[in-house]
This record gives C-alpha cells, sequence and structure tokens, in this order.
C-alpha cells in the first residue's frame, strides 16, 4: 500500500496465469493476493483513473500499518502517522475507519474533481477501490463499472481463480442477490467465465440466458468481493463455519483484538446496529461529526464475516439467510452493541427455522 491512491497510478494489464478448475468443494482464497483478473475496463471520467482489463483482485484484507507507511498516512492528513499503526489483517473498509479514529480526520473523504462533486476519493483506496503500484483492486466502488441493474442482471466483471464469475451489484434490476458467506450463490448468469466447463454452465434453449451455476457478486461490505471460493460439497452455499474451517491459522485462533473505529454519522448509526459497513452511498452522504468512534472486536486475518459483520466467531454467529443453517439460535440474533436486533437478520433466523 502506498500513496499512489492520492496522485498518478500504475497498472498492470496483463493475465498471468490461467485460472483452476472448477470445483464443487470450498476452498481458500489468498488474503493480499490475487484472487481474480478484471475483464472488462473500468475508471472514472474526467480524472484520470482508468483501470484497465487484466487489472489484479486482491484478497480483502491489508498488511500492518507501519513506519513504511508515514508518507501515505501524512498524505491522508495524519499530523503524527505513527498514531495509525495497526495490525495487519484487517480489511480495507474497516483499515480506514481506524486511521479515521486514531488521527482524528475523515477518511475516506470526497473531493471534486473533474467537474464530478465526487471525482476523487481520499483514503487507503481510490475511487475504483484499488491502489499502490503494481496497481489491484480491493473493492469494487460504485461509478467505476458498468454493472447493470436496470435491465438485469449484472454483467461480469472479474474471472476468478478458481475458474467462476465476480459479478457486479445485482442479481436482477435494483435486486440485490442473497449471497453465502464466500460472497457467491447459485443463479443465472448473463455470459460463461471464459473457463467454465460445459458440465458446469448449460445454455437454456431458447431463453438466451444460462442454466442455474454458483457465481460471485461485489457487496460493499466486507470481504467486498471473495472471502472463499464455493461451493459447497454437495452443490449447496457456503457457511459461515465451513468458511472458518479453511483458515484454522487465521480464524479462531486466539488472537482477537478491540479497534476504535470512526465513521460519519450515517455510518456510525448503521455500524452500531448491524456492526456492518455502510454502503457506499452512505459513504458519499452527509459526513459530520467524526468521532469519538466506536469499539468493535475483529479477528486479524481471517476472512469470514458473518451476516451482521463480524469475523469474530463464537457461538453468536449469524448465519447467511441464503445458507439455511442446520441448527439456528436466538442467541445468533443479539449481535447490536445496544443490544438491537436488526430486522433483516430476525426475517433470517425465523426463515431458517421454517426452510431448514
Amino acid at each position: 500500500m502506498e500513496d499512489e491512491a492520492l496522485g498518478a497510478l500504475r497498472f498492470r494489464g496483463v493475465m498471468s496465469s490461467s485460472p483452476s478448475p472448477l470445483s464443487s468443494a470450498p476452498m481458500g482464497v489468498s488474503l493480499t493476493g490475487r484472487i481474480g483478473t478484471t475483464v472488462v475496463p473500468g475508471g472514472v471520467d474526467g480524472v484520470g483513473l482508468v483501470v484497465p482489463v487484466g487489472a489484479e483482485v486482491r484478497g480483502p484484507l491489508e498488511g500492518a500499518l507501519d513506519a513504511s507507511h508515514d508518507v501515505f498516512l501524512s498524505g491522508l492528513g495524519c499530523a503524527s502517522p505513527s498514531d495509525a499503526y495497526t495490525v495487519g489483517g484487517v480489511d480495507t473498509r474497516t483499515l480506514e475507519a481506524v486511521v479515521a479514529a486514531r488521527c482524528g480526520i475523515q477518511v475516506p473523504r470526497w473531493v471534486p474533481s473533474g467537474g464530478r462533486a465526487w471525482g476523487t476519493r481520499i483514503g487507503v483506496l481510490d475511487a475504483c477501490g484499488g491502489h499502490s503500484t503494481p496497481y489491484h483492486v480491493h473493492q469494487v466502488l460504485d461509478g467505476c463499472w458498468e454493472s447493470g441493474g436496470e435491465k438485469g442482471h449484472s454483467g461480469m466483471l472479474a474471472l476468478m481463480e478458481d475458474g467462476r464469475g465476480l459479478y457486479g451489484r445485482w442479481e436482477d434490476a435494483e435486486e440485490e442477490p442473497r449471497l453465502d458467506v464466500c460472497g457467491g450463490h447459485f443463479g443465472y448468469v448473463p455470459s460463461p467465465p471464459p473457463a467454465a466447463s460445459e458440465g458446469a454452465v448449460v445454455k437454456v434453449e431458447g431463453t438466451g440466458r444460462l442454466e442455474w451455476t454458483y457465481h460471485y457478486h461485489v457487496r460493499s461490505t466486507p470481504p467486498f468481493t471473495a472471502a472463499c471460493f464455493g461451493p459447497a460439497s454437495g452443490e449447496r452455499p457456503v457457511r459461515v463455519s465451513e468458511c472458518r474451517a479453511l483458515y484454522p491459522e487465521h480464524c479462531d485462533d486466539g488472537d482477537v483484538v478491540t479497534l476504535l473505529v470512526a465513521y460519519n454519522a450515517t455510518h456510525n448509526a448503521t455500524h452500531n446496529a448491524t456492526r456492518g459497513a455502510a454502503s457506499d452511498e452512505n459513504e458519499k452522504g452527509p459526513v459530520g461529526p467524526y468521532g469519538p468512534g466506536v469499539e468493535v472486536e475483529y479477528d486479524p486475518w481471517c476472512p469470514c464475516f458473518d451476516a451482521a459483520g463480524s469475523n469474530v466467531g463464537g457461538p453468536n454467529i449469524v448465519e447467511w439467510p441464503i445458507a439455511r443453517p442446520h441448527a439456528a439460535s436466538s442467541a445468533g440474533l443479539t449481535r447490536a452493541r445496544d443490544g438491537t436486533v436488526a430486522w433483516w437478520a430476525l426475517a433470517a433466523w425465523a426463515a431458517s427455522w421454517v426452510f431448514a
């Protein structure tokens, strides 16, 4: 991570390897390395930000912030960069919130550029969700890729290392998909990944659409793209416990930390209620006031976030609704720090009993 997110960018524009064969069992992903490669260009008109075909999509986590990042942190506005030093293995959105809290600044923040009110994003990531040299993407932020939604399923943005496609935000017209812990689900897709086998993706006669297949979607909460490669054995969605089992050296290894994070008022309220992250729209909304922030528990280097936005694990995991856990507990609903239960968590819990 360097300060290129604030200025000129360099890009890697060549696919360097072929994807792995499609699998029917969950697999772990690289937590900071390449997990996919873009297949369409992206960018922000008027501000000189272009993401080429072949850019790397990397895992959701970042290394530690230390003295090697002093110039970058000063560029963000930290008067004392050492105040923002933190452990590695934190997702990029939470990392920005840690910097905001420790430096007492607004991160991320958007400034006008190229005739756009939200042209330049000042933060760990740029306006497209990428940074550094060679340039790579951790998040896929709204406005950088044409991701569909008005007429149907979003188009494919990247080919993942397991040979499956990563698609944009929408499942259908303005409808977001129901995803598992990996960030994938079974559904129809508008175009097959180049490496998809005939057995995995079969065109439906006369419809112009494709047969049901497991694929990934971008989302605004960690892990943003993919926490693991699915599906689970038996062609079903992956459960949080199955994801955690893929990373025994990182999940449930006893190194949970407490992080002080700061968001704007709208985001802060959302985070308090669900322990999740706000949408890109909230990120660009009214910003003040920042601080004093909230404390959250966090398991470094564990990419498996549950439906309440927590990666800590334990007995109160809130399963993703699509995974329909075989054992649900009302205790899993009490995840908010103020003692409330989000309506969608209550509905998911009820559905798990009805349909499990």
